[in-house]
């Protein structure tokens, strides 16, 4: 079972069927605000969901989901602010983290024993970089576009990507508050947005949206310090239309990397070097419907499934074992702007 947040006001319920290799809608839980990011607590009793809502309205809400079919509101807490496009939980899970593309700015939250959310501990914005600087992308790139924050596990240390000022920032997370270290200045223009980790916590693979590329990262645990060492694009050689990157994963058995593309909406696929971590450019999976703004991977490590925005629809995909290309096997309608998944179990 897991949930699927939206660019609606619902958070849906839906089940994978392994054995019929089918999806179904169970429930569907509205008035969320705009729930376009999910996490779920360690102890699977939680959900926390992202508002991203203008006006100052935006923020993040609790809910509990001992009653997984039916989860209940806990709490609300607002920003003040447009609200935050990502949220993850610390590594002790005592704390939310948040990130706001359309205020530049990265949040902390206290999380209690009973699930619910604290004030604000913690708000940090990005400075907006060097606008002048050569490859700059109008508009995406007019101010700090802070996209992702995750903490890097066995560590102290918090990572931010910023699409505005090409850059992903590191913090120290101390006590729920976040306190700035360095960062690592990206190729101009290219928009970082997403981070995945290898498991090994040493490398980190970062998709760019703006010039749709994936780069792979060195990140030195003792000192909190970020090199890239490969850039690769994401997109056929021959392909000059408009296009660009959303989300990035790896996979179950850390051989393949997955990057999402929306224009030519697909999903390339790496295969994953098992010394050094590189990647090299193995195939693509082409999407008949619009839009892919995420794809998760079961826990199975066999299927993926694929939220395709503008056709609100879930697609669900077998992994190939062999190649690491998924092969779509369905649609299921519906979904009203999938944006996010969380699996329960």
């Amino acid at each position: 079972m897991f949930y699927v947040g939206s660019y609606s006001d619902s958070i849906y319920i839906m089940e994978l069927d392994r054995e019929k290799e089918k999806l179904c809608i169970i429930n569907r839980i509205e008035h969320c605000n705009r729930p376009s990011y999910l996490c779920i607590h360690s102890g699977k009793n939680y959900l926390y969901a992202n508002n991203e809502i203008s006006n100052g309205l935006g923020g993040v809400s609790a809910y509990d989901i001992t009653d997984k079919l039916a989860p209940r509101h806990i709490n609300s807490i607002c920003f003040n602010a447009s609200g935050p496009c990502h949220i993850s939980l610390s590594e002790d899970q005592h704390t939310l983290l948040s990130a706001s593309y359309a205020e530049g700015k990265i949040f902390t939250n206290p999380v209690n024993q009973d699930g619910s959310l604290n004030g604000c501990t913690s708000v940090i914005r990005h400075e907006n970089g060097d606008m002048l600087r050569k490859g700059i992308i109008q508009g995406s790139q007019s101010q700090a576009r802070a996209h992702f924050i995750l903490q890097v596990p066995g560590t102290q240390y918090v990572l931010a990507t910023d699409l505005g000022a090409d850059r992903v920032y590191v913090y120290t997370l101390e006590k729920g508050n976040l306190m700035a270290h360095n960062y690592l200045q990206a190729v101009s223009g290219s928009g970082p947005r997403h981070l995945e980790l290898h498991p090994t916590g040493n490398t980190i693979y970062l998709i760019n949206e703006l010039n749709n590329t994936v780069n792979v990262l060195r990140f030195n645990k003792s000192e909190g310090n970020l090199n890239s060492i490969q850039q690769l694009t994401t997109l056929p050689h021959n392909f000059s239309g408009a296009s660009y990157c959303s989300a990035i994963h790896i996979s179950k058995d850390r051989r393949f990397l997955y990057a999402a593309n929306r224009g030519f909406d697909s999903i390339a696929v790496f295969s994953v070097n098992e010394k050094d971590h590189s990647l090299t450019s193995t195939g693509c999976m082409p999407l008949s419907h619009k839009t892919p703004r995420d794809f998760a991977i079961d826990p199975s490590g066999k299927y993926m499934l694929v939220g395709n925005m503008d056709s609100d629809s879930v697609s669900l995909c077998r992994i190939s074992a062999v190649t690491g290309i998924p092969e779509i096997l369905h649609h299921t309608c519906g979904i009203e702007k999938p944006s996010c998944f969380a699996f329960v179990n």
